[in-house]
């Protein structure tokens, strides 16, 4: 009999299913390597890829004119593919994958595991 305790800790997780045929090649290769992230819990990883995609957006709209990805993220928003409201997200998660992508400042826990983990 095997019995398994009320306190585990999943290792990976199945992709989350999205509808991606409508995604420019740099953004479909990025998105994934995001999702691939998110199921494995590789969370600094995730937040880093998360805020390339935005980059790849960026690129494929346009909004290219500085690698800086806050230059990116306002000329989408002066281009109005982005309201105020997906700004502040997509400024959010900018944050959070620099954050990630970098050793030397505290590890990204999403919010909702931030409680339970170290």
């Amino acid at each position: 009999m095997v019995m398994l305790s009320d306190e585990f800790e999943p290792i990976t997780t199945a992709l989350e299913p999205f509808e991606m045929q409508y995604l420019a090649s740099p953004v479909l290769d990025d998105f994934r390597e995001a999702l691939t992230c998110y199921a494995n819990s590789c969370w600094n990883a995730f937040a880093a890829m998360c805020r390339r995609c935005i980059q790849s957006v960026s690129q494929t709209f346009g909004a290219e004119g500085s690698a800086k990805v806050q230059a990116q993220l306002q000329a989408l928003k002066n281009m109005g593919v982005a309201d105020d409201d997906t700004f502040e997200q997509l400024d959010a998660i900018m944050l959070a994958g620099h954050d990630g992508a970098h050793p030397h400042l505290p590890r990204y826990r999403p919010p909702a595991l931030q409680s339970s983990c170290n």
